[in-house]
């Protein structure tokens, strides 16, 4: 089979994603240089086993790809490639491997935020304009609402399953250990740590947790 694209075109859309994937990875994945480059060839590794087999699905069929075909609909799934496995490692490390940051460990909308980095936007957008690209020109509505199923809220998994544990483990918190917390406060306002006021707010704010009422300190009784 011969196409009217030229080889040298077809290296430079293989070599040169490689080449920025790395300095790209880099700084998303902060990794050392060696485990980046690594990934940024199996990475390459991959999209070239992508785009062959998106040839042969046209050539088993018949067909021969033509320009149009190879630049919207053969590249872009290569490229897609470049987009999707860095964030899936990306959230395997941060979810399985608890490489989380301290904002996004944060429960509520702070950690819903922290997840919406550049990086994972860039990817995710990433994905969605490859796979874009592999619809047109009939632009396939329902296939890019599917991917972008399968990328955005994947972002918010990590945070709503910390916020929802956060708030179930005031909710149910036992008995005991809300003993300890208000020993621990009365100890602070005894050594002087807080004062009164900031005392009664602790205890308050404790006991709102499990629907119960804060105790008033010995030293705001006495007043």
């Amino acid at each position: 089979m011969t196409y009217s694209v030229p080889l040298v075109g077809l290296f430079a859309m293989y070599f040169i994603p490689l080449i920025v994937s790395v300095f790209c990875y880099k700084s998303y994945l902060r990794m050392r240089w060696l485990p980046t480059i690594a990934w940024s060839c199996l990475t390459a590794l991959i999209a070239g086993v992508v785009v062959l087999w998106r040839i042969w699905t046209y050539e088993s069929q018949g067909e021969i790809p033509s320009d149009n075909t190879i630049i919207f609909h053969v590249i872009p799934a290569g490229l897609m490639v470049y987009f999707a496995l860095p964030l899936v490692v990306q959230l395997h490390r941060k979810w399985i491997g608890d490489q989380a940051t301290e904002r996004e460990r944060t429960p509520g909308w702070e950690g819903f935020k922290a997840w919406l980095s550049p990086g994972h936007l860039v990817c995710c957008l990433g994905v969605l304009l490859c796979g874009w690209m592999m619809t047109y020109p009939h632009n396939n509505w329902d296939k890019i609402f599917g991917l972008s199923i399968l990328t955005f809220p994947w972002l918010w998994v990590y945070p709503l399953i910390n916020t929802v544990y956060f708030y179930l483990s005031l909710l149910f918190q036992p008995k005991e250990d809300r003993r300890a917390a208000q020993a621990k406060i009365l100890a602070m306002l005894e050594e002087g740590k807080i004062d009164a006021q900031e005392c009664a707010e602790l205890l308050s704010a404790l006991m709102n947790s499990s629907g119960a009422h804060a105790p008033r300190p010995e030293k705001e009784k006495s007043e």
